[in-house]
């Protein structure tokens, strides 16, 4: 299977080449939509969904926007209570 290189509108000055991808025995495909497309659930063997405590969600989306995106820990409540909470 050859992988398509990143999206244009996020590529480096120099585009990177597609790249071959050979799968192992076990690929592990994680993420918020890995199994909302019906049709890719065919493929898979096993289905794995982890509910993490709304809890646990909010302390690390504090850590991380505090530390990676500079935010506030204001800032990050906020929008968490805006967008995120209310979807929970």
């Amino acid at each position: 299977m050859t992988l398509p290189p990143i999206p244009v509108s996020s590529m480096p000055a120099e585009s990177p080449l597609p790249k071959l991808f050979v799968p192992a025995r076990y690929l592990m495909i994680e993420g918020i939509f890995a199994l909302h497309f019906t049709e890719l659930l065919p493929f898979f063997n096993l289905r794995v969904y982890i509910d993490t405590p709304d809890e646990l969600c909010f302390e690390r989306r504090l850590q991380r926007d505090i530390v990676e995106r500079g935010r506030t820990p204001e800032l990050v409540r906020q929008q968490y209570n805006a967008t995120v909470r209310p979807q929970a």
